[in-house]
């Protein structure tokens, strides 16, 4: 039985009647439908148009965590205005993405939440519908009345957390204060319950100083009804490097213990690196992969304006399970993201997709002097598809998903 919602609360639109947000639902789920199908074909020059992004509108942010540029380059030192995307560009860049949009990220290399307009945006964001918003977020900003907003709005953030405990958390990621963590976890907890809509999941990218917290965080997200917790390997010189020097029984414990926790206390967990998973068990790690799938996926599955003979028409389950394995790019030996994904940064360059960022970014096309559809479908985007179609990519980035990737 379908629950009996009102759109316009649930989905914040203001104007629209059943007729316009049912066509708005059809054009998002017929162009992911045949984004797949032109990706199952290799069509290098798609007619479909992505509908995921990252829309980065800030590069500044008030942690400066040890394994990040932030904390060592200069450009980073002091906030910086001209590094926050100019509302007018925000809002022509989404003019040409959001109705194609079924997942729109708006983070960057920085914290999106510190920006002086973040509010502005919130109220921009309430007249789209059928988009699953996300954010990587530190979790940061005091804020109660912006965190259940964002949940009301049906925000998915990740929260970026590489410490179970206030002494591995607060080394790690500088300037950060675990005492404001645990309340807005705690907000962001009762906005679930009361809106119905929205969740938080745990980012933790792992390295030598918190890998023997893997059980503890996620006890962490189990103390405030958090579904998940991703384990991303750390990237980049002696971070790298220390992180796989680990011994291989310590891993093992490790991550085995996290893998028990998390089937014993019902939070999916995931890992993105052949080093955590080598020595666990296979078919625990599958289960512990599709624990609580029907939460991460609800705000567009359950758009309750839209008949579910509408919906079995164009499979978006299937689509959405389609899309997720497509993220084990290392046993696929191909790419999704060409077909499904864009990057703009916040000067409005169009790049490829979040592992294609730093040090220095794939740059496709410039939204401030190019249409997106003819980035979308010009020479470079060509090139770059051919490539990932054909298990051969070119950048390091890209070769490195190839050899090791098991999630997004």
């Amino acid at each position: 039985m379908r629950a009996n919602l009102d759109p316009i609360k649930n989905h914040g639109i203001h104007s629209m009647d059943r007729e316009e947000l049912e066509e708005a639902w059809r054009l998002k789920a017929s162009n992911w439908k045949l984004s797949w199908e032109e990706f199952q074909n290799k069509e290098v020059v798609p007619q479909s148009r992505p509908f995921r992004a990252i829309i980065e509108l800030t590069q500044n942010c008030n942690f400066k965590c040890k394994m990040c540029p932030q904390s060592w380059e200069e450009k980073f030192k002091k906030f910086n205005p001209e590094l926050n995307m100019p509302m007018d560009v925000f809002v022509k860049i989404c003019e040409q993405l959001f109705p194609y949009g079924v997942e729109m990220d708006l983070r960057g290399f920085g914290e999106t939440t510190i920006l002086p307009y973040w509010d502005e945006v919130l109220n921009y964001l309430e007249n789209y519908p059928y988009i699953n918003w996300h954010l990587v977020t530190n979790l940061s900003v005091p804020k109660d009345k912006m965190w259940d907003k964002m949940i009301g709005l049906g925000f998915q953030l990740g929260f970026s957390c590489d410490g179970a405990t206030a002494q591995t958390m607060e080394s790690i990621r500088v300037n950060s204060r675990m005492d404001v963590i645990r309340n807005n976890l705690s907000v962001i907890d009762q906005a679930v319950q009361k809106h119905k809509r929205g969740h938080i999941y745990f980012i933790s990218t792992i390295q030598a100083e918190n890998f023997h917290e893997l059980r503890a965080l996620v006890e962490l997200a189990n103390e405030f009804n958090v579904p998940e917790v991703q384990f991303k390997a750390v990237r980049g010189g002696d971070f790298e490097r220390n992180f796989y020097a680990q011994s291989r029984e310590n891993v093992k414990k490790w991550a085995s213990d996290a893998l028990d926790a998390a089937l014993d206390l019902n939070v999916a967990v995931t890992f993105n690196d052949w080093f955590f998973t080598r020595d666990l068990d296979s078919t625990k790690l599958r289960r512990a992969e599709q624990l609580n799938r029907d939460k991460f996926w609800a705000n567009f599955q359950l758009a309750d304006i839209v008949s579910w003979e509408v919906k079995e028409e164009y499979d978006v389950n299937g689509l959405f399970e389609k899309r997720m394995n497509a993220a084990r790019v290392s046993e696929h030996k191909a790419c999704y993201k060409p077909m499904s994904f864009t990057y703009v940064n916040y000067e409005g360059v169009v790049g490829t997709c979040n592992h294609m960022i730093d040090p220095n970014m794939l740059q496709m096309g410039d939204l401030k002097t190019q249409d997106f559809g003819e980035i979308w479908t010009g020479d470079k985007y060509q090139e770059f598809r051919r490539q990932l179609f054909h298990n051969d990519p070119k950048d390091g980035r890209c070769q490195w998903c190839f050899n090791h990737r098991l999630d997004d």
